[in-house]
């Protein structure tokens, strides 16, 4: 049988004011009125928020303070001259010789037979498969 300690625990009475009497404390709760003074009065302490008007150059001005922005000069050579760089792309003709003879390498490939076993043959190998019963996993 576990023994409960703790004056709390064996009269029966909360020792936490508050718990015992149900009126809560502290001066905001007491008074209703808050600490925080935006809270308060109502009136917002960021100034951009209070008059409308956002800050900083480039909301001010207008003008944008990255210059790929500000003079719509793109800094990539590719995306400026439209000319792209990779010789792919621009020629279209495709590199690497399976593109280029039609003849893919590898041999299941070529000859059309798999090399997986499972695959060729359709028969699942493995223990699992075979007698249907799985194993527990990290038992």
């Amino acid at each position: 049988m576990s023994v409960r300690s703790g004056p709390e625990l064996r009269t029966g009475v909360r020792s936490d004011p508050e718990l015992r009497t149900g009126v809560r404390s502290g001066p905001e709760l007491r008074t209703r009125v808050r600490s925080d003074p935006e809270l308060r009065t109502g009136v917002r302490s960021d100034p951009e928020l209070r008059t409308g008007v956002r800050s900083g150059p480039e909301l001010r001005t207008g003008v944008r303070s990255d210059p790929e922005l500000r003079t719509r000069v793109r800094s990539d050579p590719e995306l400026r001259t439209g000319v792209r760089s990779d010789p792919e792309l621009r020629t279209g003709v495709r590199s690497g010789p399976e593109l280029r003879t039609g003849v893919r390498s590898g041999p299941e490939l070529k000859t059309g037979v798999r090399s997986d076993p499972e695959l060729r043959t359709g028969v699942r190998s493995g223990p699992e498969l075979r007698t249907g019963v799985r194993r527990a996993a990290l038992s």
